[in-house]
């Protein structure tokens, strides 16, 4: 794709080139299809930056796509995908989630998936019950984050779904859906996957502005980081407020012991914030807490991820936010 600015158009956004590369996908195969269809053409002189899935054809060391465009323009930037590093993080977070709940999910949508009775007994029990007939969704393998849709929907037909599956003595699937914990899991993750997802949607917009990227990054670390971490800790006898560049600051790699809720604060911090959307209420206390650690665990493997994938340290990003008309500083900019 190009994207240019026509004096009569305006923003044009256009198809460059559609090459198949499937039977050698190598990184000498790939640099000579982008030298053909891009830097054969005049305006490669503005090729500046390459962004792609991090891929080790695409971004090796030593021998990749990005390592022959160095050699076209020793300049030029390299950035990690936002969007993928998302799911990245996302998707390592996930192993902090007990098996149970993530195979619920796929279980449900195989079910229906390739048996049109089943599905038609299903939207029989959705209509008596007053409700929209909509389909469950399916978790993708590769973009982990669509998982948010599809815990969603089961939610949405949480008990249409629990009558259908008591009425065709689907046991197994019916045992999950009575323990209330598969239930908080699942509204945990609809809540959390969304504010993940929320900041995939924000870098997709057709619109988007460049110098707020590594602000909203930031945002979003510390927004997650608020859920888990207590607001002050107790430093040579005197309380000190922990503020967002403290919580930033920290290095989740080490013991965070003193930094973080007990299990009993993060209980009362979710009920207090999430008490319409996360059900803890439902739950004995002895399995509040057990889920609760595993909440706090989820949200820190998000952080650490986040720090090992996003460009916080990123050099030109850290500088972009000078190019706001109101804040321009030259002096940043000299090479």
């Amino acid at each position: 794709m190009v994207q240019y600015l026509d004096d009569n158009e305006g923003m044009v956004c256009k198809l460059l080139s559609l090459r198949n590369c499937s039977n050698d996908a190598s990184a000498d195969t790939l640099f000579n299809i982008i030298q053909e269809e891009v830097l054969s053409k005049e305006f490669s002189c503005n090729l500046i930056a390459m962004v792609s899935d991090g891929a080790k054809v695409m971004n090796g060391v030593h021998h990749s796509v990005f390592r022959h465009l160095k050699e076209f323009n020793p300049n030029i930037w390299y950035l990690h995908c936002i969007c993928h590093c998302l799911h990245l993080s996302a998707s390592h977070a996930s192993q902090k989630i007990p098996d149970f709940v993530l195979k619920f999910v796929t279980d449900c949508y195989k079910h229906f998936a390739k048996s049109p009775k089943r599905i038609s007994t299903f939207e029989t029990i959705i209509e008596k019950m007053d409700m929209k007939i909509k389909k469950l969704l399916k978790a993708g393998k590769t973009r982990w984050l669509s998982l948010e849709s599809a815990i969603k929907r089961i939610l949405e037909l949480w008990e249409p779904l629990k009558t259908y599956y008591k009425d065709t003595k689907e046991d197994d699937l019916l045992k999950l859906m009575e323990k209330n914990t598969l239930k908080v899991y699942l509204q945990f993750l609809s809540v959390f996957l969304e504010k993940i997802n929320s900041i995939n949607i924000y870098f997709q917009k057709e619109i988007s502005e460049m110098i707020e990227v590594k602000n909203n990054l930031y945002k979003a670390y510390v927004n997650l980081a608020n859920h888990i971490f207590t607001s002050s800790i107790i430093v040579d006898g005197n309380k000190k407020e922990l503020n967002s560049s403290d919580l930033f600051a920290l290095n989740i790699k080490q013991d965070l012991t003193k930094f973080l809720m007990t299990p009993n604060e993060i209980s009362q911090h979710f009920e207090e914030v999430f008490k319409n959307v996360i059900h803890l209420h439902l739950l004995e206390s002895n399995e509040k807490l057990e889920v609760c650690k595993i909440f706090q665990e989820f949200i820190l493997r998000v952080l650490e991820k986040f720090k090992e994938y996003l460009p916080f340290e990123d050099i030109v990003l850290s500088k972009v936010p000078s190019l706001d008309p109101d804040n321009f500083i030259a002096q940043d900019w000299k090479i």
